[in-house]
């Protein structure tokens, strides 16, 4: 149940940094069309805790080393305070209004 990051350090052994759809409730391509959330069971995003406890887990174990985290951050600010804290259900999802606001 490794991701690419996993594999990559499973393999060579160097420090990794896992990317992609960090907390996000809708697919990346999606986001841009401007579907506002996929239906439950559907994507990266749904259960957000789910998937960020997952991607917890998977770091706790070592798969990887550091998480990137971009387009949830553009969207809710305090995100890394949030989660640090447990304060899921808190967390502001990502929209395309989001991206818009940087103009």
């Amino acid at each position: 149940d490794l991701n690419w990051a996993g594999w990559t350090k499973k393999l060579t052994g160097k420090p990794v940094i896992t990317v992609g759809s960090v907390s996000l409730t809708i697919d990346f391509v999606d986001s841009f069309r401007g579907v506002r959330e996929q239906p439950s069971g559907q994507g990266n995003g749904s259960g957000t805790k789910a998937h960020i406890s997952r991607l917890c887990e998977m770091l706790a174990r070592g798969d990887f080393d550091l998480v990137a985290v971009g387009r949830a951050l553009l969207a809710d600010p305090q995100w890394a305070a949030k989660i640090r804290d447990g304060r899921f259900d808190e967390l502001r999802p990502y929209t395309q209004e989001a991206l818009a606001s940087l103009a």
